[in-house]
């Protein structure tokens, strides 16, 4: 589909959720057109969303494993770097990604996970087992078994 932008500016309404009401706001937007095919296009597919079922989620949830025997399935999906803020410096974690049986994504920031599964490629079926948490240093480390999973 192609779109193109004109710097042309028009002001962005809300729609209320629950009223339904339009108000104005304070943003605004460069004016949009869409060539007319691709407008069609747009158009057959928004007709048709009440019929559509929902598919994966694009949102990833951070899962946290805290009891010994914990586990997660699913189909490792690569590594990702989560954000933690530490007064007013922001620190980049390595973390890893898994898409379960329920289509969601699911991410952890364990460094012992993230170093069993740097290696491992992309798309491979796995089960995180949380084993135990250990004393580190001056701080703690959860210690994860993980399992490739093969087809039966």
């Amino acid at each position: 589909m192609t779109f193109k932008s004109f710097l042309i500016m028009e002001k962005v309404t809300a729609l209320d959720s629950q009223t339904g009401e339009l108000k104005e706001t304070e943003l605004t937007q460069e004016v949009t057109i869409m060539d007319p095919k691709a407008l069609n296009e747009v158009s057959e597919l928004a007709s048709q969303l009440g019929s559509m079922k929902k598919g994966v989620s694009l949102t990833t949830t951070y899962k946290e494993f805290n009891k010994s025997g914990d586990k997660a399935r699913g189909v490792f999906v690569g590594m990702k770097t989560l954000n933690k803020k530490e007064g007013e410096k922001l620190i980049a974690l390595p973390a890893v990604g898994w898409m379960e049986e329920t289509g969601e994504i699911f991410v952890n920031a364990g460094s012992n996970l993230v170093s069993q599964l740097a290696g491992i490629p992309q798309y491979t079926p796995i089960e995180i087992e949380f084993i135990k948490e250990e004393k580190a240093g001056a701080g703690k480390v959860k210690v994860y078994k993980v399992s490739l999973l093969n087809a039966a």
